[in-house]
């Protein structure tokens, strides 16, 4: 029995068509791009995100002095009035929502 691409085609036209078919012989067509064919790169993605973001921070809090003789200070007030309403309205999403987890029947 020959398995069939979602297309219609069997598998030999899938994989003729550059796909391969996936899924152990259930027909399901399979690009390649998934973390079976590409799972060095998918390893390594995270590592090199954290590495970039540890490095911009480390400049940020670096530059910090500096921008801090900078900026006037009603701008460093309002800035960090800011951030503060930003933190406060995510604490309450939070809470909000664990609320509603609580009151929502199993």
């Amino acid at each position: 029995m020959r398995a069939t691409a979602p297309g219609g085609g069997d598998a030999r036209s899938a994989r003729q068509a550059g796909g391969r078919v996936g899924g152990g012989g259930r027909g399901q067509l399979d690009d390649g791009a998934g973390p079976q064919r590409h799972g060095d790169r998918c390893q390594r993605l995270p590592c090199l995100s954290v590495t970039v973001t540890c490095v911009m921070t480390w400049m940020l809090m670096r530059s910090a002095s500096r921008v801090d003789h900078l900026t006037p200070n009603a701008l460093r007030l309002s800035f960090a009035r800011a951030v503060g309403l930003l933190l406060a309205a995510m604490a309450v999403e939070l809470l909000a929502g664990v609320i509603r987890d609580m009151l929502r029947p199993f």
